[in-house]
């Protein structure tokens, strides 16, 4: 019998998304899948490479279900572990992505981290860090001014503010009811390059990331240490 690890269960609120969409793609070729800005790239590059066409909207469930029903998507997935299904009405699931990952399991003959392998070792994620401002007056200013800082690359206001480039990208979105900003990034094949380009933007303008004061909970239970580890919170 196979178990599910600490390190894979981890990762697998990442990954889950495009393995999903590739169990579901390999049984409907051509479907449309919908995702939120901030997911792994892997979601997107997967779907294309099986056929698919991947949507990416907004962050929140109320987005994702409303593309889905506007485009007759047959998936959608978040970044946080949420799953919609246009056959279950496109209602959030749980039941059906654990069936579907254990299938998948059971067909590759491999442990869900073995499954997860190829994933982790090309895609680094730096996982959300708020970063705390003193009011909400400097929200706007302060997304100006990295939006200044990285000018060069791709960027979209969908959400926030996404700038793409070749091998990373990221997307900062402000809290509606705090003066927060929401830092997600991710780079392609290099952990070094993620760790990086995380500490450079959160440098941009001095602000301290209020995930700082997750490191107080460190050596309490070992999977909120993988999390902030994953996290770039805590060093190994």
């Amino acid at each position: 019998m196979r178990t599910l690890s600490c390190t894979a269960s981890v990762a697998l609120a990442i990954a889950a998304t495009a393995m999903l969409a590739a169990a579901i793609l390999e049984r409907n070729p051509g479907e449309q899948v919908v995702h939120n800005l901030i997911c792994s790239k892997a979601v997107p590059e997967i779907v294309r490479e099986l056929g698919g066409t991947p949507i990416r909207t907004r962050v929140g469930h109320s987005f994702i279900k409303q593309v889905m029903a506007e485009t007759g998507a047959i998936f959608g997935g978040e970044h946080s572990a949420h799953y919609y299904f246009r056959d279950n009405f496109y209602a959030d699931n749980g039941f059906i992505p654990a069936l579907l990952i254990l299938e998948l399991m059971s067909k590759k003959g491999q442990s869900l981290q073995e499954l997860l392998a190829p994933l982790a070792a090309r895609y680094f994620i730096s996982g959300e860090i708020n970063t705390k401002l003193p009011h909400m007056d400097v929200v706007g200013p302060k997304l100006e001014e990295i939006s200044k800082k990285y000018s060069d690359g791709q960027q979209s206001r969908l959400d926030g503010l996404s700038v793409e480039y070749p091998d990373w990208h990221f997307n900062v979105r402000p809290s509606n009811t705090e003066p927060l900003l929401r830092l997600n990034l991710e780079a392609v094949g290099d952990e070094a390059e993620m760790e990086a380009k995380r500490d450079e933007v959160l440098a941009v303008g001095g602000a301290r990331p209020a995930a700082d004061s997750f490191r107080a909970f460190r050596g309490r239970d070992p999977q909120v240490d993988a999390l902030l580890r994953h996290n770039g919170m805590i060093s190994a």
